[in-house]
């Protein structure tokens, strides 16, 4: 992957490690909008399925979507003191930058909590942008909207992820999708949706295997 001109990232779980945080707001924000809590003791097997089988398992309903990632964006902010870096991570993106590889960030997430969270663990200069959307399922849009700005066609990009919605959405963006172990979705669920590469270290994410 070293011959690509753009790394593309997802945020929580594949870069910051935020599951317990993102699972602690969802269960503040989705009551509210009429959705079941998650229990903690059952989120191996439901992390096991699509983010379709946890909306149907926790009645969310697609038309609240924004409105949930808005309250858990919020949410975050308040519990970035808690979030920590995925071991390896920053010095992989300090790697790529060293390199000369351009590098952006993809996610639900907020663009003020992404740069926040980076300030807070004194890391500059490991990103170039961060491009934020609204919905779950809208990701391979601003994927296609990010080769579009940068004016790259799709081989010449890759988006790194740790859910089988990331893959999917690198799929229909056509670009290059390398999915990690260590985030939100165990890897016989990442396996299973058959992502162009797999690595179980960020180190792997330098090497030239894919």
């Amino acid at each position: 992957m070293v011959n690509k001109k753009l790394f593309l990232f997802d945020f929580d779980g594949t870069i910051a490690n935020s599951l317990a945080a993102a699972v602690e707001a969802f269960n503040i924000v989705g009551p509210k909008l009429g959705c079941k809590p998650v229990d903690t003791k059952s989120l191996p097997k439901l992390l096991q399925g699509k983010s379709e089988d946890l909306m149907r398992e926790h009645n969310l309903a697609r038309w609240k979507l924004p409105l949930l990632v808005l309250g858990v964006r919020r949410r975050l902010k308040q519990k970035l003191g808690d979030i920590h870096p995925q071991p390896g991570m920053i010095e992989v993106l300090r790697e790529l930058k060293r390199r000369g590889v351009k590098v952006g960030i993809v996610t639900t997430n907020s663009e003020t909590n992404v740069d926040r969270f980076f300030a807070q663990h004194a890391v500059s200069d490991v990103y170039d942008f961060v491009v934020s959307y609204l919905h779950i399922f809208g990701k391979h849009a601003a994927l296609t909207q990010v080769l579009k700005h940068e004016h790259l066609n799709p081989a010449q990009a890759v988006y790194i992820g740790d859910e089988v919605r990331d893959i999917e959405a690198a799929k229909r963006a056509g670009i290059l999708s390398v999915a990690v172990t260590w985030g939100f979705q165990p890897q016989t669920t990442l396996e299973a949706a058959k992502p162009d590469g797999l690595v179980s270290t960020p180190s792997q994410l330098l090497e030239d295997n894919f």
